[in-house]
C-alpha cells in the first residue's frame, strides 16, 4: 500500500503543477482527465477541528476552505462539492447552474458547496482532483463518489434527491413525446408548438433537454407547447421534415412548419417562444396608426384589406404567413379601414413595402405593391425581399438577409443615422448612389455599412490597417475584391473599381500566409496563394489535411497523415499531398463542407472543383484505404515510364471569373403575372 501511494504522489505532483496552474491540456477542456478521477485515494479519515466557524455562501452554495472543510462535511448526512478554478470556462459555465440547484435544495436540507483548488491545492491533491469542474458526493464526511451526470439544475437536483431519498421519483416531464401515428394531428391542433428532432445517443440532445423541460414548464401556461420525436426511430417523418443532424428545432403553427434558429438555453428558449406568441402584425385603424408605426430605417409592409380580423380574405392569411416567416426582419403593419386605404390611393387586398424617407432618391420609387389576390405567402415573400432593399441601403448584421445576390459592392466608412450624423453620412452614401444608379438595370448590387460594425469583413480584405476613412469592397459569388483608396472618396474613384472589375484587371483578395520559398517535401505547404498552382491547375488527384495551430486533434493527426503520404507517394507520384492552416489562409471556395479542425478532402484530377470530404476513423488504415479507392489516376504504359506526361496546362485557375457575365446574367423571376406596381408618391 506504501508502494502504491508513492506510485500515487509522484503521478499526482508531475501532473498537479500543469492541471492546478492551468497547463494547455488541463482543467477547462471537458474531456480532461488524467485518469476520469478512477485513482484510489489514501486520504486519512476526516478529523473535525474545533472551534466556530463563520462559513462563507454565495448564491446559496458554501465556500469551503482547508479549515472548514472538514467542520462542515463531516456531520451532514449529504454535501455535494465542486472543485473549481476561477479561471476555467467550463466551470464559469456550471456556476449559475450550481447555485440554482443549492438555492432549490436548500428547501429540503441539502447542502452545495465548493472549493477553489487553486488556493486549496492540498485539498485538491488529497481527492486526486484531475481535471475542473470536479463534483464530489460525501456521506458523513466520507467520499462515496464522482458526480458524472449532466451539469444543469435540474440533473443536479434530481441526482441529490435520489441520493438523499432513494424512493424520490422525479415528476413527469412536461415535453410530449411525439411519434408518426400522433404528429401531424397533434401539431395542426397547436397554435403554436416547438419540436425537436433527437436522437438517444446524441451529446448535444441530452445537454438540451433540461433547457426546453424547463422552458416547456412555464411556457406551458401561455399555450405554447414544446414536444420531441426521436429521429432515429421516426425516421420517415424526420425525413419528411428534412432533418439531417441532431438536435433539430422546427416551429409550427396550426400544422404549418418553420424554421427556428432561436436560442437553446431555457429563460431565451421562453423568451424567444413568447415573442413568436404575439401577432406577426400590428393592426391599425388611422392613418396616423400607421405612419406613427413605420420603421425609420429599414421598409415597412403594410396590408390593406377588406373585412375584418375575424372574417378575411385569403390574402390575409397568406400575408400573415409571410410575416411570420420575416418576423424580427421588418416591421408589419395591416388595416381594415377603408378610409385608410384611400388615404394612401392603394385599393384594399394591397400589399405595400414603404421605403423609410432617409433612403428616398431620385433613381427609385418611394413604394411598391402587389394586388393579386390569389398571390400566396412564397409570393408575398418574394416579393417583399426584393421591394424592401434601396438603390444603396445600409446593410446590418441584422439586415443582412436583404443583401444576399451577388454582385454586391459594400462602401465601408462611419455610417451612423443618429440625427446629428445623419448629414455626414449621407454626403457619402449620395456619391454611392451617383453609382448606383448607372446599374439600376444590371444584376450590380450597392449597400453602405458602418465601419466597427462591420470589422471582420474590413480584416477579411486586408484593410484593417489601411488608415482611410472609406473602405470598398465588391462580392461575387464565389470571390471578394477590394479597392484600396488613396486619399477622399469620390464617385469616380467607385466607378474606376467597377470598370476594372468588368474588365478582369482586378484579381481576387483572399487572406494567405507567405508562399513557402524554396523546395517543398513530401507533404506540401500548402497557402490560399499558392493553391492554385499547387494543388488546383497540377492535374494530379491531391488529399488536402486542414488544420489550426491550436487544434490538438490536429497534432495527434499530423504524424498519421505524413505515415500515409510516404506510403501511398512509394506507388503513386500522381497523388499530391498538402497541408494549409485553415485559421491564417482563406478556405477556397469549393470546400463548403470545411466545418472544423482536422479535416482532410481528397480532390480528383478529374473535378477539382468537387473535393470529397473524409468522415472515417482518423487512424493510417482507414485513411489509406480511402484514399486508394478514390484515387482517379490510371496511368498509361507510356505515363507510367516517363514517355508521356499527364498534361497540367488543362485546368484553368480558380480565381479566374467573368465579372461582366455576372452583371448581364438574365434574373430569374418565378413569379408570374404578380401584379407588383410601384409609386413614387406618398
Amino acid at each position: 500500500m506504501k508502494a502504491k501511494s508513492l506510485l500515487q504522489l509522484i503521478f499526482f505532483t508531475s501532473i498537479s503543477s500543469s492541471v492546478l496552474a492551468g497547463g494547455d491540456d488541463g482543467p477547462g477542456d471537458p474531456d480532461f482527465s488524467a485518469n476520469d478521477g478512477d485513482l484510489e485515494s489514501d486520504v486519512n479519515p476526516m478529523e473535525v477541528p474545533k472551534g466556530n466557524y463563520n462559513i462563507l455562501e454565495i448564491d446559496g452554495v458554501k465556500v469551503l476552505n482547508r479549515d472548514t472543510f472538514a467542520h462542515f462535511i463531516k456531520p451532514k448526512d449529504i454535501v455535494l462539492v465542486e472543485f473549481y478554478a476561477p479561471w476555467c470556462g467550463h466551470c464559469k459555465t456550471l456556476e449559475p447552474e450550481y447555485a440554482k440547484a443549492a438555492q432549490i435544495l436548500q428547501k429540503d436540507g441539502i447542502p452545495l458547496a465548493k472549493v477553489d483548488a487553486t488556493k486549496e491545492a492540498s485539498l485538491a491533491k488529497e481527492y486526486m482532483i484531475q481535471g475542473f469542474p470536479t463534483l464530489i458526493l460525501f456521506k458523513k464526511g466520507e467520499k462515496v463518489e464522482q458526480y458524472d451526470g449532466q451539469r444543469t439544475t435540474k440533473d443536479i437536483v434530481e441526482y441529490m434527491k435520489k441520493q438523499s431519498d432513494p424512493n424520490y421519483k422525479p415528476p413527469p416531464s412536461v415535453v410530449v413525446v411525439l411519434t408518426t401515428d400522433n404528429f401531424t394531428k397533434y401539431i395542426k391542433n397547436e397554435k403554436l408548438t416547438l419540436a425537436m428532432f433527437y436522437a438517444p445517443w446524441c451529446k448535444h440532445c441530452k445537454q438540451v433537454e433540461p433547457e426546453i423541460e424547463g422552458a416547456a414548464a412555464e411556457l406551458k401556461e401561455w399555450g405554447i407547447k414544446i414536444v420531441k420525436v426521436d429521429g432515429t426511430r421516426e425516421k420517415e417523418l424526420a425525413d419528411q421534415y428534412g432533418i439531417i443532424g441532431w438536435p433539430t428545432f422546427k416551429m409550427f403553427r396550426k400544422g404549418r412548419i418553420y424554421n427556428y434558429d432561436g436560442p437553446r438555453e431555457k429563460d431565451n428558449i421562453i423568451a424567444f417562444m413568447k415573442n413568436q406568441y404575439k401577432p406577426p402584425s400590428e393592426e391599425k385603424s388611422s392613418r396616423l396608426g400607421v405612419v406613427n408605426n413605420m420603421d425609420r430605417l429599414e421598409a415597412t409592409v403594410v396590408g390593406f384589406f377588406k373585412g375584418s380580423a375575424s372574417e378575411h380574405t385569403d390574402l390575409f392569411d397568406e400575408y400573415i404567413v409571410a410575416a411570420n416567416e420575416m418576423r424580427g426582419s421588418l416591421k408589419f403593419l395591416h388595416t381594415f379601414s377603408d378610409e385608410v386605404a384611400k388615404s394612401y390611393k392603394f385599393p384594399q387586398e394591397t400589399i405595400v413595402v414603404f421605403q423609410p424617407e432617409i433612403f428616398w432618391s431620385p433613381y427609385e420609387n418611394k413604394t411598391y405593391s402587389i394586388s393579386k389576390k390569389s398571390a400566396t405567402y412564397k409570393e408575398i415573400l418574394q416579393f417583399i425581399r426584393k421591394s424592401s432593399i434601396p438603390l444603396v441601403g445600409q446593410r446590418t448584421k441584422s439586415n443582412m438577409f436583404k443583401y444576399t445576390e451577388r454582385p454586391l459592392v459594400v462602401v465601408y466608412y462611419d455610417v451612423n443615422y443618429d440625427h446629428q450624423y445623419v448629414k455626414d453620412t449621407q454626403f457619402i452614401r449620395k456619391k454611392v448612389l451617383e453609382v448606383a444608379k448607372e446599374y439600376r438595370t444590371s444584376n450590380l448590387h450597392f449597400a453602405i455599412s458602418n465601419e466597427d460594425e462591420f470589422a471582420d469583413e474590413i480584416k477579411g480584405l486586408g484593410l484593417e490597417d489601411g488608415g482611410e476613412d472609406v473602405s470598398i469592397g465588391c462580392y461575387s459569388e464565389k470571390q471578394k475584391f477590394r479597392y484600396q483608396l488613396d486619399g477622399d472618396f469620390e464617385s469616380e474613384y467607385l466607378s474606376n473599381f467597377i470598370n476594372l472589375l468588368r474588365s478582369g484587371r482586378v484579381s481576387p483578395y483572399m487572406k494567405s500566409l507567405p508562399v513557402p520559398q524554396g523546395e517543398q517535401g513530401l507533404v506540401k505547404n500548402l497557402v490560399a496563394n499558392n493553391y492554385d498552382d499547387e494543388i488546383h491547375k497540377i492535374k494530379k488527384d491531391a488529399v488536402i489535411f486542414f488544420h489550426a495551430p491550436w487544434c490538438g486533434h490536429c497534432k495527434d493527426l499530423d504524424p498519421v497523415f505524413k505515415k500515409v503520404a510516404k506510403k501511398i507517394s512509394t506507388n503513386n507520384e500522381n497523388v499530391i499531398f498538402g497541408k494549409m492552416n485553415g485559421e491564417s489562409n482563406d478556405i477556397p471556395y469549393m470546400f463548403p463542407k470545411l466545418k472544423g479542425f482536422p479535416s482532410l478532402f481528397f480532390i480528383s484530377a478529374y473535378d477539382k472543383f468537387d473535393p470529397i470530404l473524409y468522415q472515417g476513423d482518423k487512424n493510417y488504415k482507414s485513411i489509406r484505404d480511402w484514399i486508394n479507392r478514390h484515387s482517379s489516376i490510371f496511368l498509361t504504359e507510356e505515363e507510367r515510364t516517363g514517355e508521356a506526361a499527364l498534361e497540367d496546362d488543362e485546368i484553368e485557375s480558380y480565381t479566374n471569373e467573368n465579372f461582366e457575365d455576372d452583371l448581364t446574367k438574365p434574373h430569374v423571376e418565378s413569379v408570374e403575372d404578380n401584379g407588383i406596381e410601384s409609386k413614387d408618391e406618398l
